[in-house]
């Protein structure tokens, strides 16, 4: 006999009694829209970062500018020794003197032209919110693959909580889901525990070092100073009565 758990869920997700199968229903969905040239797009922007250093936020801004064409010279004189010069046109490398390393020519035309073959603008405001949730889930499986193999893919994943609480702080925090419902567990066939909390707190102000050192921590099951658990399921099971109502809040 399995404890029932909690979701926060949309109203048109939900039915009383309504079987849960992970194989079919699962996190994935809300990435299916994710295209393919936008995995290779965020494969270059962590190379990228590992390699120079340099936080993610600035290279998804000269993502960005090459989008739109328009490379602001504020952007070019964090990243080369020349503002003046466009940064798909580079010539030299620059060297901060901290311990970043050099930026080569060639990666960086690499990544402006992954950002050309795009589909997507990553900052169009269409775009902006869902391409940051699909580059997150993209390194946070980069790190399960290499690092936590024997742990669920989130995205083969239903998402719960132990109790009601937890599951109305995750809509104060993301304002996802109308409703909360009991999940009433038939059959387990994986079950991960992670602290949402870390996720939350790693920030494109990281390079690629420190956002996978603490990605790192939540595959580990380690846990912050404001510990909020969500629960990676994979099984059948089945939606019970609503207890909350967030749109009445």
């Amino acid at each position: 006999m399995h404890p029932d758990y909690f979701k926060a869920m949309l109203v048109e997700h939900y039915g009383l009694d309504k079987k849960v199968d992970t194989s079919t229903w699962n996190y994935g969905l809300n990435l299916a829209n994710m295209a393919a040239a936008e995995g290779e797009l965020f494969d270059q922007i962590l190379e990228s970062s590992y390699t120079t250093k340099l936080d993610i936020f600035t290279l998804w801004e000269f993502v960005d500018s090459v989008q739109r064409n328009f490379v602001p010279q504020t952007l070019s004189a964090r990243l080369v020794n020349d503002p003046s010069n466009s940064l798909v046109h580079l010539r030299d490398y620059y060297e901060r003197a901290d311990d970043r390393a050099p930026i080569d020519i060639a990666q960086l035309r690499t990544l402006a032209q992954a950002a050309k073959l795009c589909p997507h603008n990553l900052l169009a405001p269409s775009r902006g919110p869902e391409a940051e949730v699909y580059f997150w889930e993209y390194f946070y499986e980069v790190i399960r693959t290499e690092l936590f193999p024997q742990a669920p893919k989130r995205s083969d994943s239903f998402f719960l909580f132990h109790d009601q609480e937890a599951a109305v702080e995750y809509n104060l925090r993301h304002e996802k889901g109308e409703i909360c419902c009991r999940v009433i567990v038939d059959k387990v066939r994986t079950m991960f525990e992670g602290d949402m909390t870390i996720l939350d707190e790693t920030g494109m102000d990281l390079n690629f070092d420190q956002a996978a050192a603490r990605i790192a921590r939540y595959w580990r099951g380690e846990l912050s100073d404001r510990p909020l658990i969500e629960i990676l399921f994979q099984g059948t099971a089945r939606c019970g009565a609503v207890v909350g109502d967030f749109r009445r809040s």
